[in-house]
């Protein structure tokens, strides 16, 4: 098993959270929801929704 340095993790959780980001582009693309809709639907406003799909971090 690979041992994590404090880079390596955060090097592999800005490639999840770009992921993340590039998956909820898609499906929101796919269901023809703007960033308003779906950021109801998560239960977010749309500035965190927005952030999401840009990759922002809170840490």
């Amino acid at each position: 098993m690979e041992n994590f340095t404090a880079q390596r993790y955060t090097e592999c959780r800005k490639e999840v959270e770009l992921m993340l980001a590039d998956n909820l582009i898609l499906l929101r693309g796919l269901k023809g929801l703007t960033q308003e809709q779906a950021a109801e639907i998560a239960g977010v406003t749309r500035q965190s929704y927005s952030k999401w799909e840009q990759g922002v971090s809170h840490s």
